[in-house]
């Protein structure tokens, strides 16, 4: 059976590939965070405060993320023709919206429903009142730990964008299912494959974040080729 690359390996094909490309995926990076600003703050409410503040900013919110799905999508479908060495455009971004949509916010559905479970704790605290009673240490360390345990359990779903655009055809379970053999023995690769970017990530935020333009398409480049190296794999 073939064997794996290193993640050195990985990410020196991912640098390869936006040679030449980095301006396409720079824009694509800033049209999508712009939609997600823009409807954030058409959407959701500036004020949530109480019970039913919260519900609907929670409610706003994951009606936003299930409609950024189709970006989710289009982005994944970018990288792919990216690492695949196929030309690349703008307009690969919304291929979201004419593959398979229905599917895109399926998936996006079931990832929302993994971090709604795993921020349940917070969110009760928040609906009690008793978020108010911790320290902040202690807020942002149960926050740091559900987002962790999302995370988590997410893994085993990281390829279902990729997937959705290799096999069109397949059934958002068959999807669902395909990720997770794929992650079979993958799973701690991949973090520290997203681990690595973290000392990049603290040198952008020192920087008053504008070096993220090229580290974003970095990093999801790396993701498109961890696919293709896991997918080349199973293949075999």
């Amino acid at each position: 059976m073939k064997k794996n690359h290193s993640i050195s390996t990985v990410k020196k094909r991912a640098r390869e590939q936006l040679l030449g490309n980095l301006s396409v995926c720079v824009k694509a990076s800033i049209i999508t965070l712009f939609v997600f600003l823009t409807l954030v703050m058409i959407v959701v409410p500036a004020v949530h405060t109480g019970f039913f503040g919260v519900a609907l900013y929670e409610l706003s919110m994951t009606l936003v993320q299930l409609f950024m799905g189709l970006f989710i999508s289009g982005s994944a479908f970018l990288y792919l023709n990216l690492i695949y060495g196929k030309e690349i455009t703008v307009k690969n971004l919304f291929a979201g919206f004419t593959t398979q949509p229905d599917k895109a916010i399926k998936l996006q559905l079931i990832l929302l429903a993994i971090d709604l479970v795993c921020a349940s704790p917070l969110l009760l605290l928040d609906f009690t009142g008793y978020a108010n009673r911790l320290s902040d240490f202690s807020f942002y360390l149960l926050m740091l730990a559900c987002e962790f345990l999302s995370l988590l359990c997410k893994l085993g779903l990281s390829q279902v964008f990729f997937l959705l655009h290799d096999f069109p055809e397949r059934s958002v379970k068959e999807i669902v299912q395909a990720s997770f053999r794929l992650m079979k023995g993958q799973k701690i690769r991949l973090l520290v494959l997203m681990c690595s970017f973290l000392p990049l990530a603290l040198v952008c935020a020192l920087t008053f974040f504008v070096p993220f333009l090229w580290l974003a398409p970095y990093y999801r480049a790396a993701m498109a080729a961890f696919y293709q190296d896991v997918i080349e794999k199973n293949a075999d």
